[in-house]
């Protein structure tokens, strides 16, 4: 039996719940992983901001551990 993928990437806080969210029918890719850390940067007025992150290999890339 067939059953759709759906990813989800999240950003919460304690001040406002769920803050920024994107998903995809997709596995997260590099791409999308930067463009959403782009997102939740302006989202966030350049705050500085805690990411926590599993094992994903889109986590891991050269051009996120830059970014980071």
């Amino acid at each position: 039996m067939y059953q759709p993928i759906f990813t989800v990437i999240l950003g919460v806080s304690r001040e406002n719940g769920l803050e920024h969210y994107m998903v995809s029918n997709k596995r997260f890719n590099e791409t999308m992983f930067l463009e959403y850390l782009d997102e939740l940067y302006v989202d966030n007025k350049h705050d500085k901001l805690a990411v926590f992150m599993d094992n994903a290999s889109s986590h891991k890339t050269v051009n996120v551990k830059m970014k980071l």
